[in-house]
C-alpha cells in the first residue's frame, strides 16, 4: 500500500468515523457500495496529506506574523530615535 502516511489521533478518528458510517450505510442501503482495505488505506493518506498541508500553512502564517511584528519593532525603534534626535 505504499508509503506510511502520519495523521493526528483525532484526525485518524475523524476518518474512521466516517469508514464506519459508510459501512453501516453499505449494509443498510442496496444503492451503497462498500469500502475495501484500500480504499481506507487511501482515505486516512489523503487525511494525512491534507493535514501535512495545513500545518505547512499554519508555519508559513506563523513566519510571516513574526516577520510583521518584528518590522513593527524596527518601526517603534526608528522613529523613537528620530524623536531623540529632534529633542
Amino acid at each position: 500500500m505504499g508509503e506510511q502516511h502520519i495523521e493526528p489521533v483525532g484526525v485518524a478518528q475523524m476518518v474512521d468515523g466516517y469508514i464506519n458510517s459508510e459501512l453501516e450505510d453499505a449494509h443498510r442501503y442496496e444503492n451503497r457500495d462498500v469500502l475495501d482495505e484500500e480504499g481506507i488505506y487511501g482515505l486516512h493518506a489523503l487525511a494525512a496529506r491534507i493535514y501535512a498541508q495545513g500545518f505547512e500553512d499554519g508555519r508559513g502564517a506563523q513566519f510571516w506574523k513574526e516577520q510583521a511584528r518584528r518590522g513593527r519593532e524596527r518601526d517603534v525603534q526608528a522613529r523613537s530615535r528620530e524623536k531623540a534626535s529632534g529633542d
